[in-house]
């Protein structure tokens, strides 16, 4: 929990009080993620090189002073809010991004990830993995690489741990490409994988004045489906 805390002085008398003092901001420890969902909007924090989610960690190889990864603002047109986690990494260096620590009690192949993600080059891209350490760039294990379909047009992801076997405790994002390569992501969420998954990939065709071809990915075993148009 973030907190800012003020103080002055009762001097008492003719004196009275001080005026209060500048405002100190600190927040209180961490703890582990335990209820679902869980969400980041990066709303809370600013933006700018020293942007950052509380209670996320970060890893990087640069040595600039671009602190990568960082929270960003407005001008780049954001779903929800103003603000993105912005990624950004070149042919010798990495960033990444691990969320707080997920209980054990929620073992991370009980869950899925859902967020959105825009780039501004056909080329870029961004690995969904978990970490066992999020201060040990080693740890890291992909999960899947993910690219939004489009330039800059933000995309919804969802990205299912199912199939991990290991004991990690954090989800994580890296930025690593053999060129420059941009991320923002935004609108993430963490929650139990339904025992009934969404269909995906709808797309529409053949379209005429009064008919349409609908299809989709069906990510169960279903043979029936509802339709709602409108």
């Amino acid at each position: 929990t973030m907190y800012d805390v003020y103080v002055r002085t009762m001097c008492g008398g003719d004196d009275g009080n001080s005026e209060w003092s500048t405002v100190y901001t600190f927040a209180t420890e961490c703890e582990e993620i335990s209820q679902l969902p869980y969400t980041e909007t990066f709303e809370d924090y600013g933006d700018g090189y020293q942007a950052y989610p509380v209670c996320w960690d970060k890893i990087r190889s640069f040595t600039t002073t671009n602190n990568y990864p960082y929270i960003i603002g407005t001008q780049n047109s954001t779903p929800n809010g103003e603000n993105s986690l912005y990624f950004y990494s070149t042919a010798n260096n990495y960033s990444i991004a691990t969320t707080p620590a997920i209980s054990s009690s929620l073992p991370i192949n009980t869950l899925m990830a859902t967020f959105k993600l825009r780039k501004a080059s056909a080329a870029y891209e961004i690995v969904v993995g978990v970490m066992t350490d999020p201060n040990d760039r080693n740890t890291f294990v992909p999960i899947e690489t993910l690219s939004p379909t489009a330039i800059n047009t933000w995309e919804e992801f969802e990205v299912y741990f199912n199939n991990y076997t290991g004991t990690a405790q954090y989800i994580a994002f890296l930025s690593e490409r053999d060129a420059a390569n941009y991320m923002f992501l935004d609108d993430f969420k963490v929650e139990i994988i339904p025992t009934c998954i969404r269909p995906k990939d709808v797309i529409a065709s053949n379209e005429t004045s009064t008919t349409v071809t609908l299809s989709w990915t069906e990510r169960n075993d279903a043979t029936s489906w509802n339709i709602e148009y409108g």
